[in-house]
């Protein structure tokens, strides 16, 4: 996941480096939390910090083996309704792109979270097939990409602080570093 490779290739690029990682749904007070960076799925409420967005994404839909073995592979999109299938949003109909254009296919969320790492977890246990955000999914070894030729736009990835003169020195090796692997995954696909 897209957290693994900043993190892991920080403490392996960055020896002395030492890094307070903290996973929540919820988006954080930076300054009450003693927080630096924030980085959010999505442009953030909060208007009193700096705001700066790392890069877009997109979405695609993925699928355990073992749910794809019992419940067939999808041909083509309008085959989705025939399984179960979630996401993070509450939208019924979803608008997938491919090739050729945009296909809107209304289809019944039967399970919506706003963690990321829950739905994952629910399709890697084989209960559907779940639409997510495909620079999350790029180190997912357990799940296989359905309908590879389709994706959604995504939400953007966004860092938050406080103040840019106010970075320490780890947390602007942090941002630049992150900054640097997200371009990477962008430009690799």
């Amino acid at each position: 996941m897209l957290r693994e490779r900043i993190f892991g290739g920080l403490l392996v690029n960055y020896k002395g480096l030492e890094v307070e990682v903290v996973v929540s749904d919820v988006e954080s007070e930076l300054i009450e939390e003693g927080i630096d960076l924030m980085f959010f799925w999505g442009r953030p409420r909060t208007g009193s910090y700096v705001v700066r967005k790392v890069c877009s994404s997109m979405l695609g839909l993925f699928a355990s083996a073992s749910y794809l073995e019992r419940n067939g592979v999808p041909k083509v999109i309008d085959d989705l309704k025939e399984y179960c299938c979630f996401w993070g949003g509450g939208q019924a109909e979803l608008k997938l792109r491919d090739g050729s254009g945009v296909k809107a296919i209304s289809l019944r969320n039967r399970l919506k979270s706003k963690s990321v790492p829950a739905l994952i977890n629910i399709a890697d246990h084989g209960m559907g097939i779940l639409l997510a955000n495909t620079l999350y999914m790029a180190n997912s070894s357990s799940l296989m990409r359905v309908l590879p030729d389709f994706h959604a736009e995504g939400e953007g990835l966004y860092v938050v602080y406080s103040n840019p003169h106010a970075l320490s020195a780890s947390a602007r090796v942090v941002l630049d570093y992150a900054l640097m692997i997200s371009m990477r995954l962008l430009e690799s696909g």
